[in-house]
């Protein structure tokens, strides 16, 4: 039995000779057809589904670019807050020098910025960063209900010398 086929409608259509040259290429081949490829093209681009599929793509990369902006807002806050917290410890605790000693304080201060510029270059070549640092300390050191130990004091993490530990 002969299966019958919808019958064709012819259209004619206009397309730039980029597309032109593109399409004769594509149908160099005997057994490809201009006709039954730009029908297939134009049906996977009407297709109802593939509006479907391209909005659950963008609706994922939605939801991707929304956690990584909360997760920067996150960041963020921990890094105002802690430069918030170090300012007001560093005006609460810094008394002002006698003008013959402002020298060899501008001095120390040097050697100190140099040496926490060498440690930020080397926090921003590394893999671990600060912000992961603190929240692994932060979830390792949450009392649980059943612990009597004592949080240990964040002081603990300066150097005698007045430098970051890294």
């Amino acid at each position: 039995m002969r299966r019958r086929q919808d019958p064709k409608i012819k259209l004619t259509v206009y397309i730039s000779r980029t597309v032109a040259g593109q399409l004769n290429l594509a149908c160099k081949d005997r057994t490809k057809n201009k006709s039954k490829l730009t029908e297939t093209a134009l049906a996977q681009l009407l297709s109802p589904q593939r509006d479907n599929e391209q909005e659950s793509a963008t609706q994922r990369r939605l939801d991707r670019l929304s956690r990584d902006v909360n997760l920067n807002h996150c960041h963020q806050q921990i890094v105002i807050e802690g430069l918030g917290l170090f300012i007001r410890h560093y005006l609460a605790i810094s008394p002002p020098l006698p003008h013959a000693e402002q020298q060899a304080a501008q001095a120390i201060g040097q050697q100190r910025f140099q040496r926490f510029i060498e440690q930020l270059g080397r926090r921003l070549a590394s893999t671990t960063t600060l912000v992961t640092e603190i929240s692994d300390q932060l979830a390792s050191h949450v009392p649980k209900a059943s612990s009597d130990e004592p949080v240990p004091n964040a002081a603990q993490t300066t150097v005698p010398d007045g430098s970051f530990k890294s």
